[in-house]
């Protein structure tokens, strides 16, 4: 009864939080931290005209996004070693409410600065929302199911980012009165922010932080092992594993791609169709829904073929896809983005959760909540430089150039896959503790 509980709330939050993470700018807290990024991501042409700034300024909220969901991953780390699961989820709801707050009272043409706090806000409500997944399933569901529930979860963050393209293009499309946007962006931010401080209320009432027996015997072991080793020393070990490191700088690169084609694709759309703004929503949509397909789909097939073997194809599936996507650039049918968005997203979001599945089969038994955070913070790093130098491309050149240098940092992580060598994997290790 409580998993369930535990587990429905923890969806409702994942989606609101990355609904609100679509840049007006991978737990309860996911899928409205994504919508929150990228929303100002997806009407940055309409906020550059309604706070009279620069791309450059748009695209900073998303730069503080990312900085201080780095920054904050290691004291929400500290804070759930210390004080739980629930203690992490509660404080990431907290700051996401007092950030939507912000984001309303920021719906005013003279207010940027406040949007930017509340932006940061959100960044910091953010901080656990990647990891969440990878820390409760194994707190709460047995060995043969954990690969199907992060899977599970994992959907409810592209739910949430994948709506978050949605309303607002929408809803301020070709509204040139800032009277009327700010209005209508009000009405829309204050709904968000009810939805969050109800979902915030609900988390504290019913979330439990773990259930009072463990899943299984070997976990229980692996919960007293990970209770006595810091959050520090696992941070050590983990970077004394080369196929963690391999893994990180492969899986920061096609994320970083990922991250950054999310927060430049209404600049690198419109500078092609500059009267698609409606259209830049819906395909923006579709690069994120494809989500809500791919992981169900991994949490079929992870259980029958390695995840090492599964992490390797996809990212050399990826390279299709996003050849195709770059030569549109070169044509002039915004429709035709309407076919390549979702199967290029489709193994994008792959990507992301193959990724910290294997961070999790490798580094077992340390915390999967550090492995996935460090590995989160590594994406967000990598599309950070990424966001910039995309944006300066497409600026000085163009969008076609811009995704041939994608083009090339995804080879190169291709190549680094090639290093990750053997290992022992979780089933192994998990016998090794049964037996103990």
């Amino acid at each position: 009864m409580y998993e369930k509980i535990n587990l429905i709330l923890l969806l409702l939050n994942q989606v609101l939080e990355k609904m609100e993470t679509v840049e007006e700018i991978p737990s309860n807290n996911n899928k409205i931290n994504v919508y929150k990024k990228r929303f100002y991501a997806s009407i940055a042409s309409a906020l550059v005209h309604f706070y009279d700034v620069t791309f450059y300024e748009i695209n900073l909220l998303t730069i503080i996004y990312s900085l201080l969901y780095v920054f904050g991953l290691l004291p929400i780390n500290l804070i759930v070693d210390k004080y739980g699961i629930r203690a992490g989820i509660v404080l990431s709801s907290s700051f996401l409410s007092v950030g939507l707050i912000l984001k309303y009272l920021a719906c005013s043409p003279h207010l940027y600065f406040v949007a930017l706090i509340g932006q940061a806000m959100v960044a910091l409500s953010t901080s656990y929302t990647y990891s969440c997944p990878m820390h409760i399933v194994p707190t709460w569901f047995p060995m043969n199911e954990i690969n199907r529930a992060v899977s599970f979860l994992m959907v409810n963050i592209f739910i949430g980012l994948g709506i978050g393209f949605i309303p607002l293009p929408m809803i301020i499309a070709n509204v040139k009165d800032k009277t009327v946007m700010a209005e209508k962006m009000r009405i829309f931010m204050l709904t968000q922010a009810g939805i969050s401080i109800l979902l915030l209320i609900l988390i504290v009432i019913f979330f439990d932080d773990k259930p009072k027996l463990p899943p299984s015997a070997s976990q229980h072991k692996a919960n007293e092992y990970r209770e006595s080793t810091s959050v520090f020393s696992s941070l050590k070990s983990l970077f004394k594993n080369r196929n963690y490191l391999v893994l990180m700088t492969s899986a920061g690169l096609i994320n970083g791609v990922y991250s950054t084609l999310l927060a430049i694709l209404n600049q690198m759309l419109l500078s092609k169709f500059p009267q698609s703004q409606k259209e830049v929503g819906f395909i923006g949509m579709l690069l994120l829904i494809s989500g809500c397909f791919s992981s169900p789909f991994l949490g079929l097939i992870s259980k029958r073929f390695a995840l090492k073997t599964l992490y390797k194809l996809n990212a050399i599936m990826l390279l299709c896809p996003l050849i195709f996507f770059s030569l549109l650039f070169k044509w002039h049918y915004v429709w035709l983005f309407f076919i390549a968005t979702p199967v290029l997203g489709f193994f994008f979001t792959c990507n992301t959760t193959l990724a910290m599945m294997f961070a999790s089969d490798l580094t077992y038994p340390y915390s999967e909540s550090i492995s996935s955070s460090v590995l989160s913070a590594v994406n967000q790093l990598f599309g950070i430089i990424l966001t910039f130098l995309g944006s300066k491309f497409i600026i000085e050149f163009d969008a076609f150039v811009c995704n041939l240098a994608f083009l090339f940092l995804l080879m190169i992580s291709v190549l680094l896959n090639c290093f990750i060598g053997d290992y022992k994997g979780r089933e192994a290790n998990e016998r090794i503790l049964s037996d103990e």
